[in-house]
């Protein structure tokens, strides 16, 4: 049985292309998702490139990614069969989209990923009680799902904190 895992090319496709033109969206997006949550390699490389050059406060576009793609940190994680070049970020810029926020499109990104992990950790399991049904007990295989479901729910957790007060402003002090 061939099957495609879940993902959304164009929605990767179309943050990187409005990173790449706007940077101050990195802002909206750095705490959504992080590079491993692409589909396409390549997109969770110049994903983390745009991160590595935001974190530096330096200019994110084609230029500055193509740049420091060429640090050996990146160059290994490229294949010669799927290049990054001036021509595959130009490509990612025109397939950027007006009509999609760049939250959106991370958190489609972010919920695709969720569901190749769970894909993922169904098929190991499915692997421990194929290779050996003589020495595995149920409850035991059961065990070891609840605990990867269980990380994986705490990976999905916003972990970004915001006192009570700042969330009810002034009606604290009333």
């Amino acid at each position: 049985m061939n099957f495609t895992p879940p993902s959304d090319l164009e929605a990767e496709q179309s943050l990187l292309g409005m990173l790449l033109l706007n940077s101050k969206l990195v802002d909206d997006v750095a705490d959504i998702i992080l590079p491993i949550h692409f589909y396409d390699q390549r997109h969770g490389v110049i994903y983390e490139a745009i991160l590595d050059l935001w974190s530096q406060s330096k200019p994110v576009d084609v230029l500055f990614v193509l740049n420091i793609l060429e640090i050996d940190k990146y160059r290994k994680k490229i294949s010669e069969e799927n290049p990054i070049d001036k021509e595959f970020l130009l490509e990612l810029i025109s397939k950027s989209s007006i009509s999609s926020t760049a939250s959106g499109a991370a958190r489609l990104i972010k919920e695709k990923h969720l569901l190749r992990t769970i894909i993922s950790t169904s098929d190991e399991m499915k692997e421990i009680v194929l290779k050996d049904t003589e020495g595995v007990e149920a409850q035991e295989v059961l065990d070891q799902a609840q605990k990867k479901l269980y990380e994986i729910s705490l990976n999905t957790i916003d972990k970004n904190f915001v006192s009570i007060s700042e969330v009810l402003g002034g009606a604290c002090e009333r």
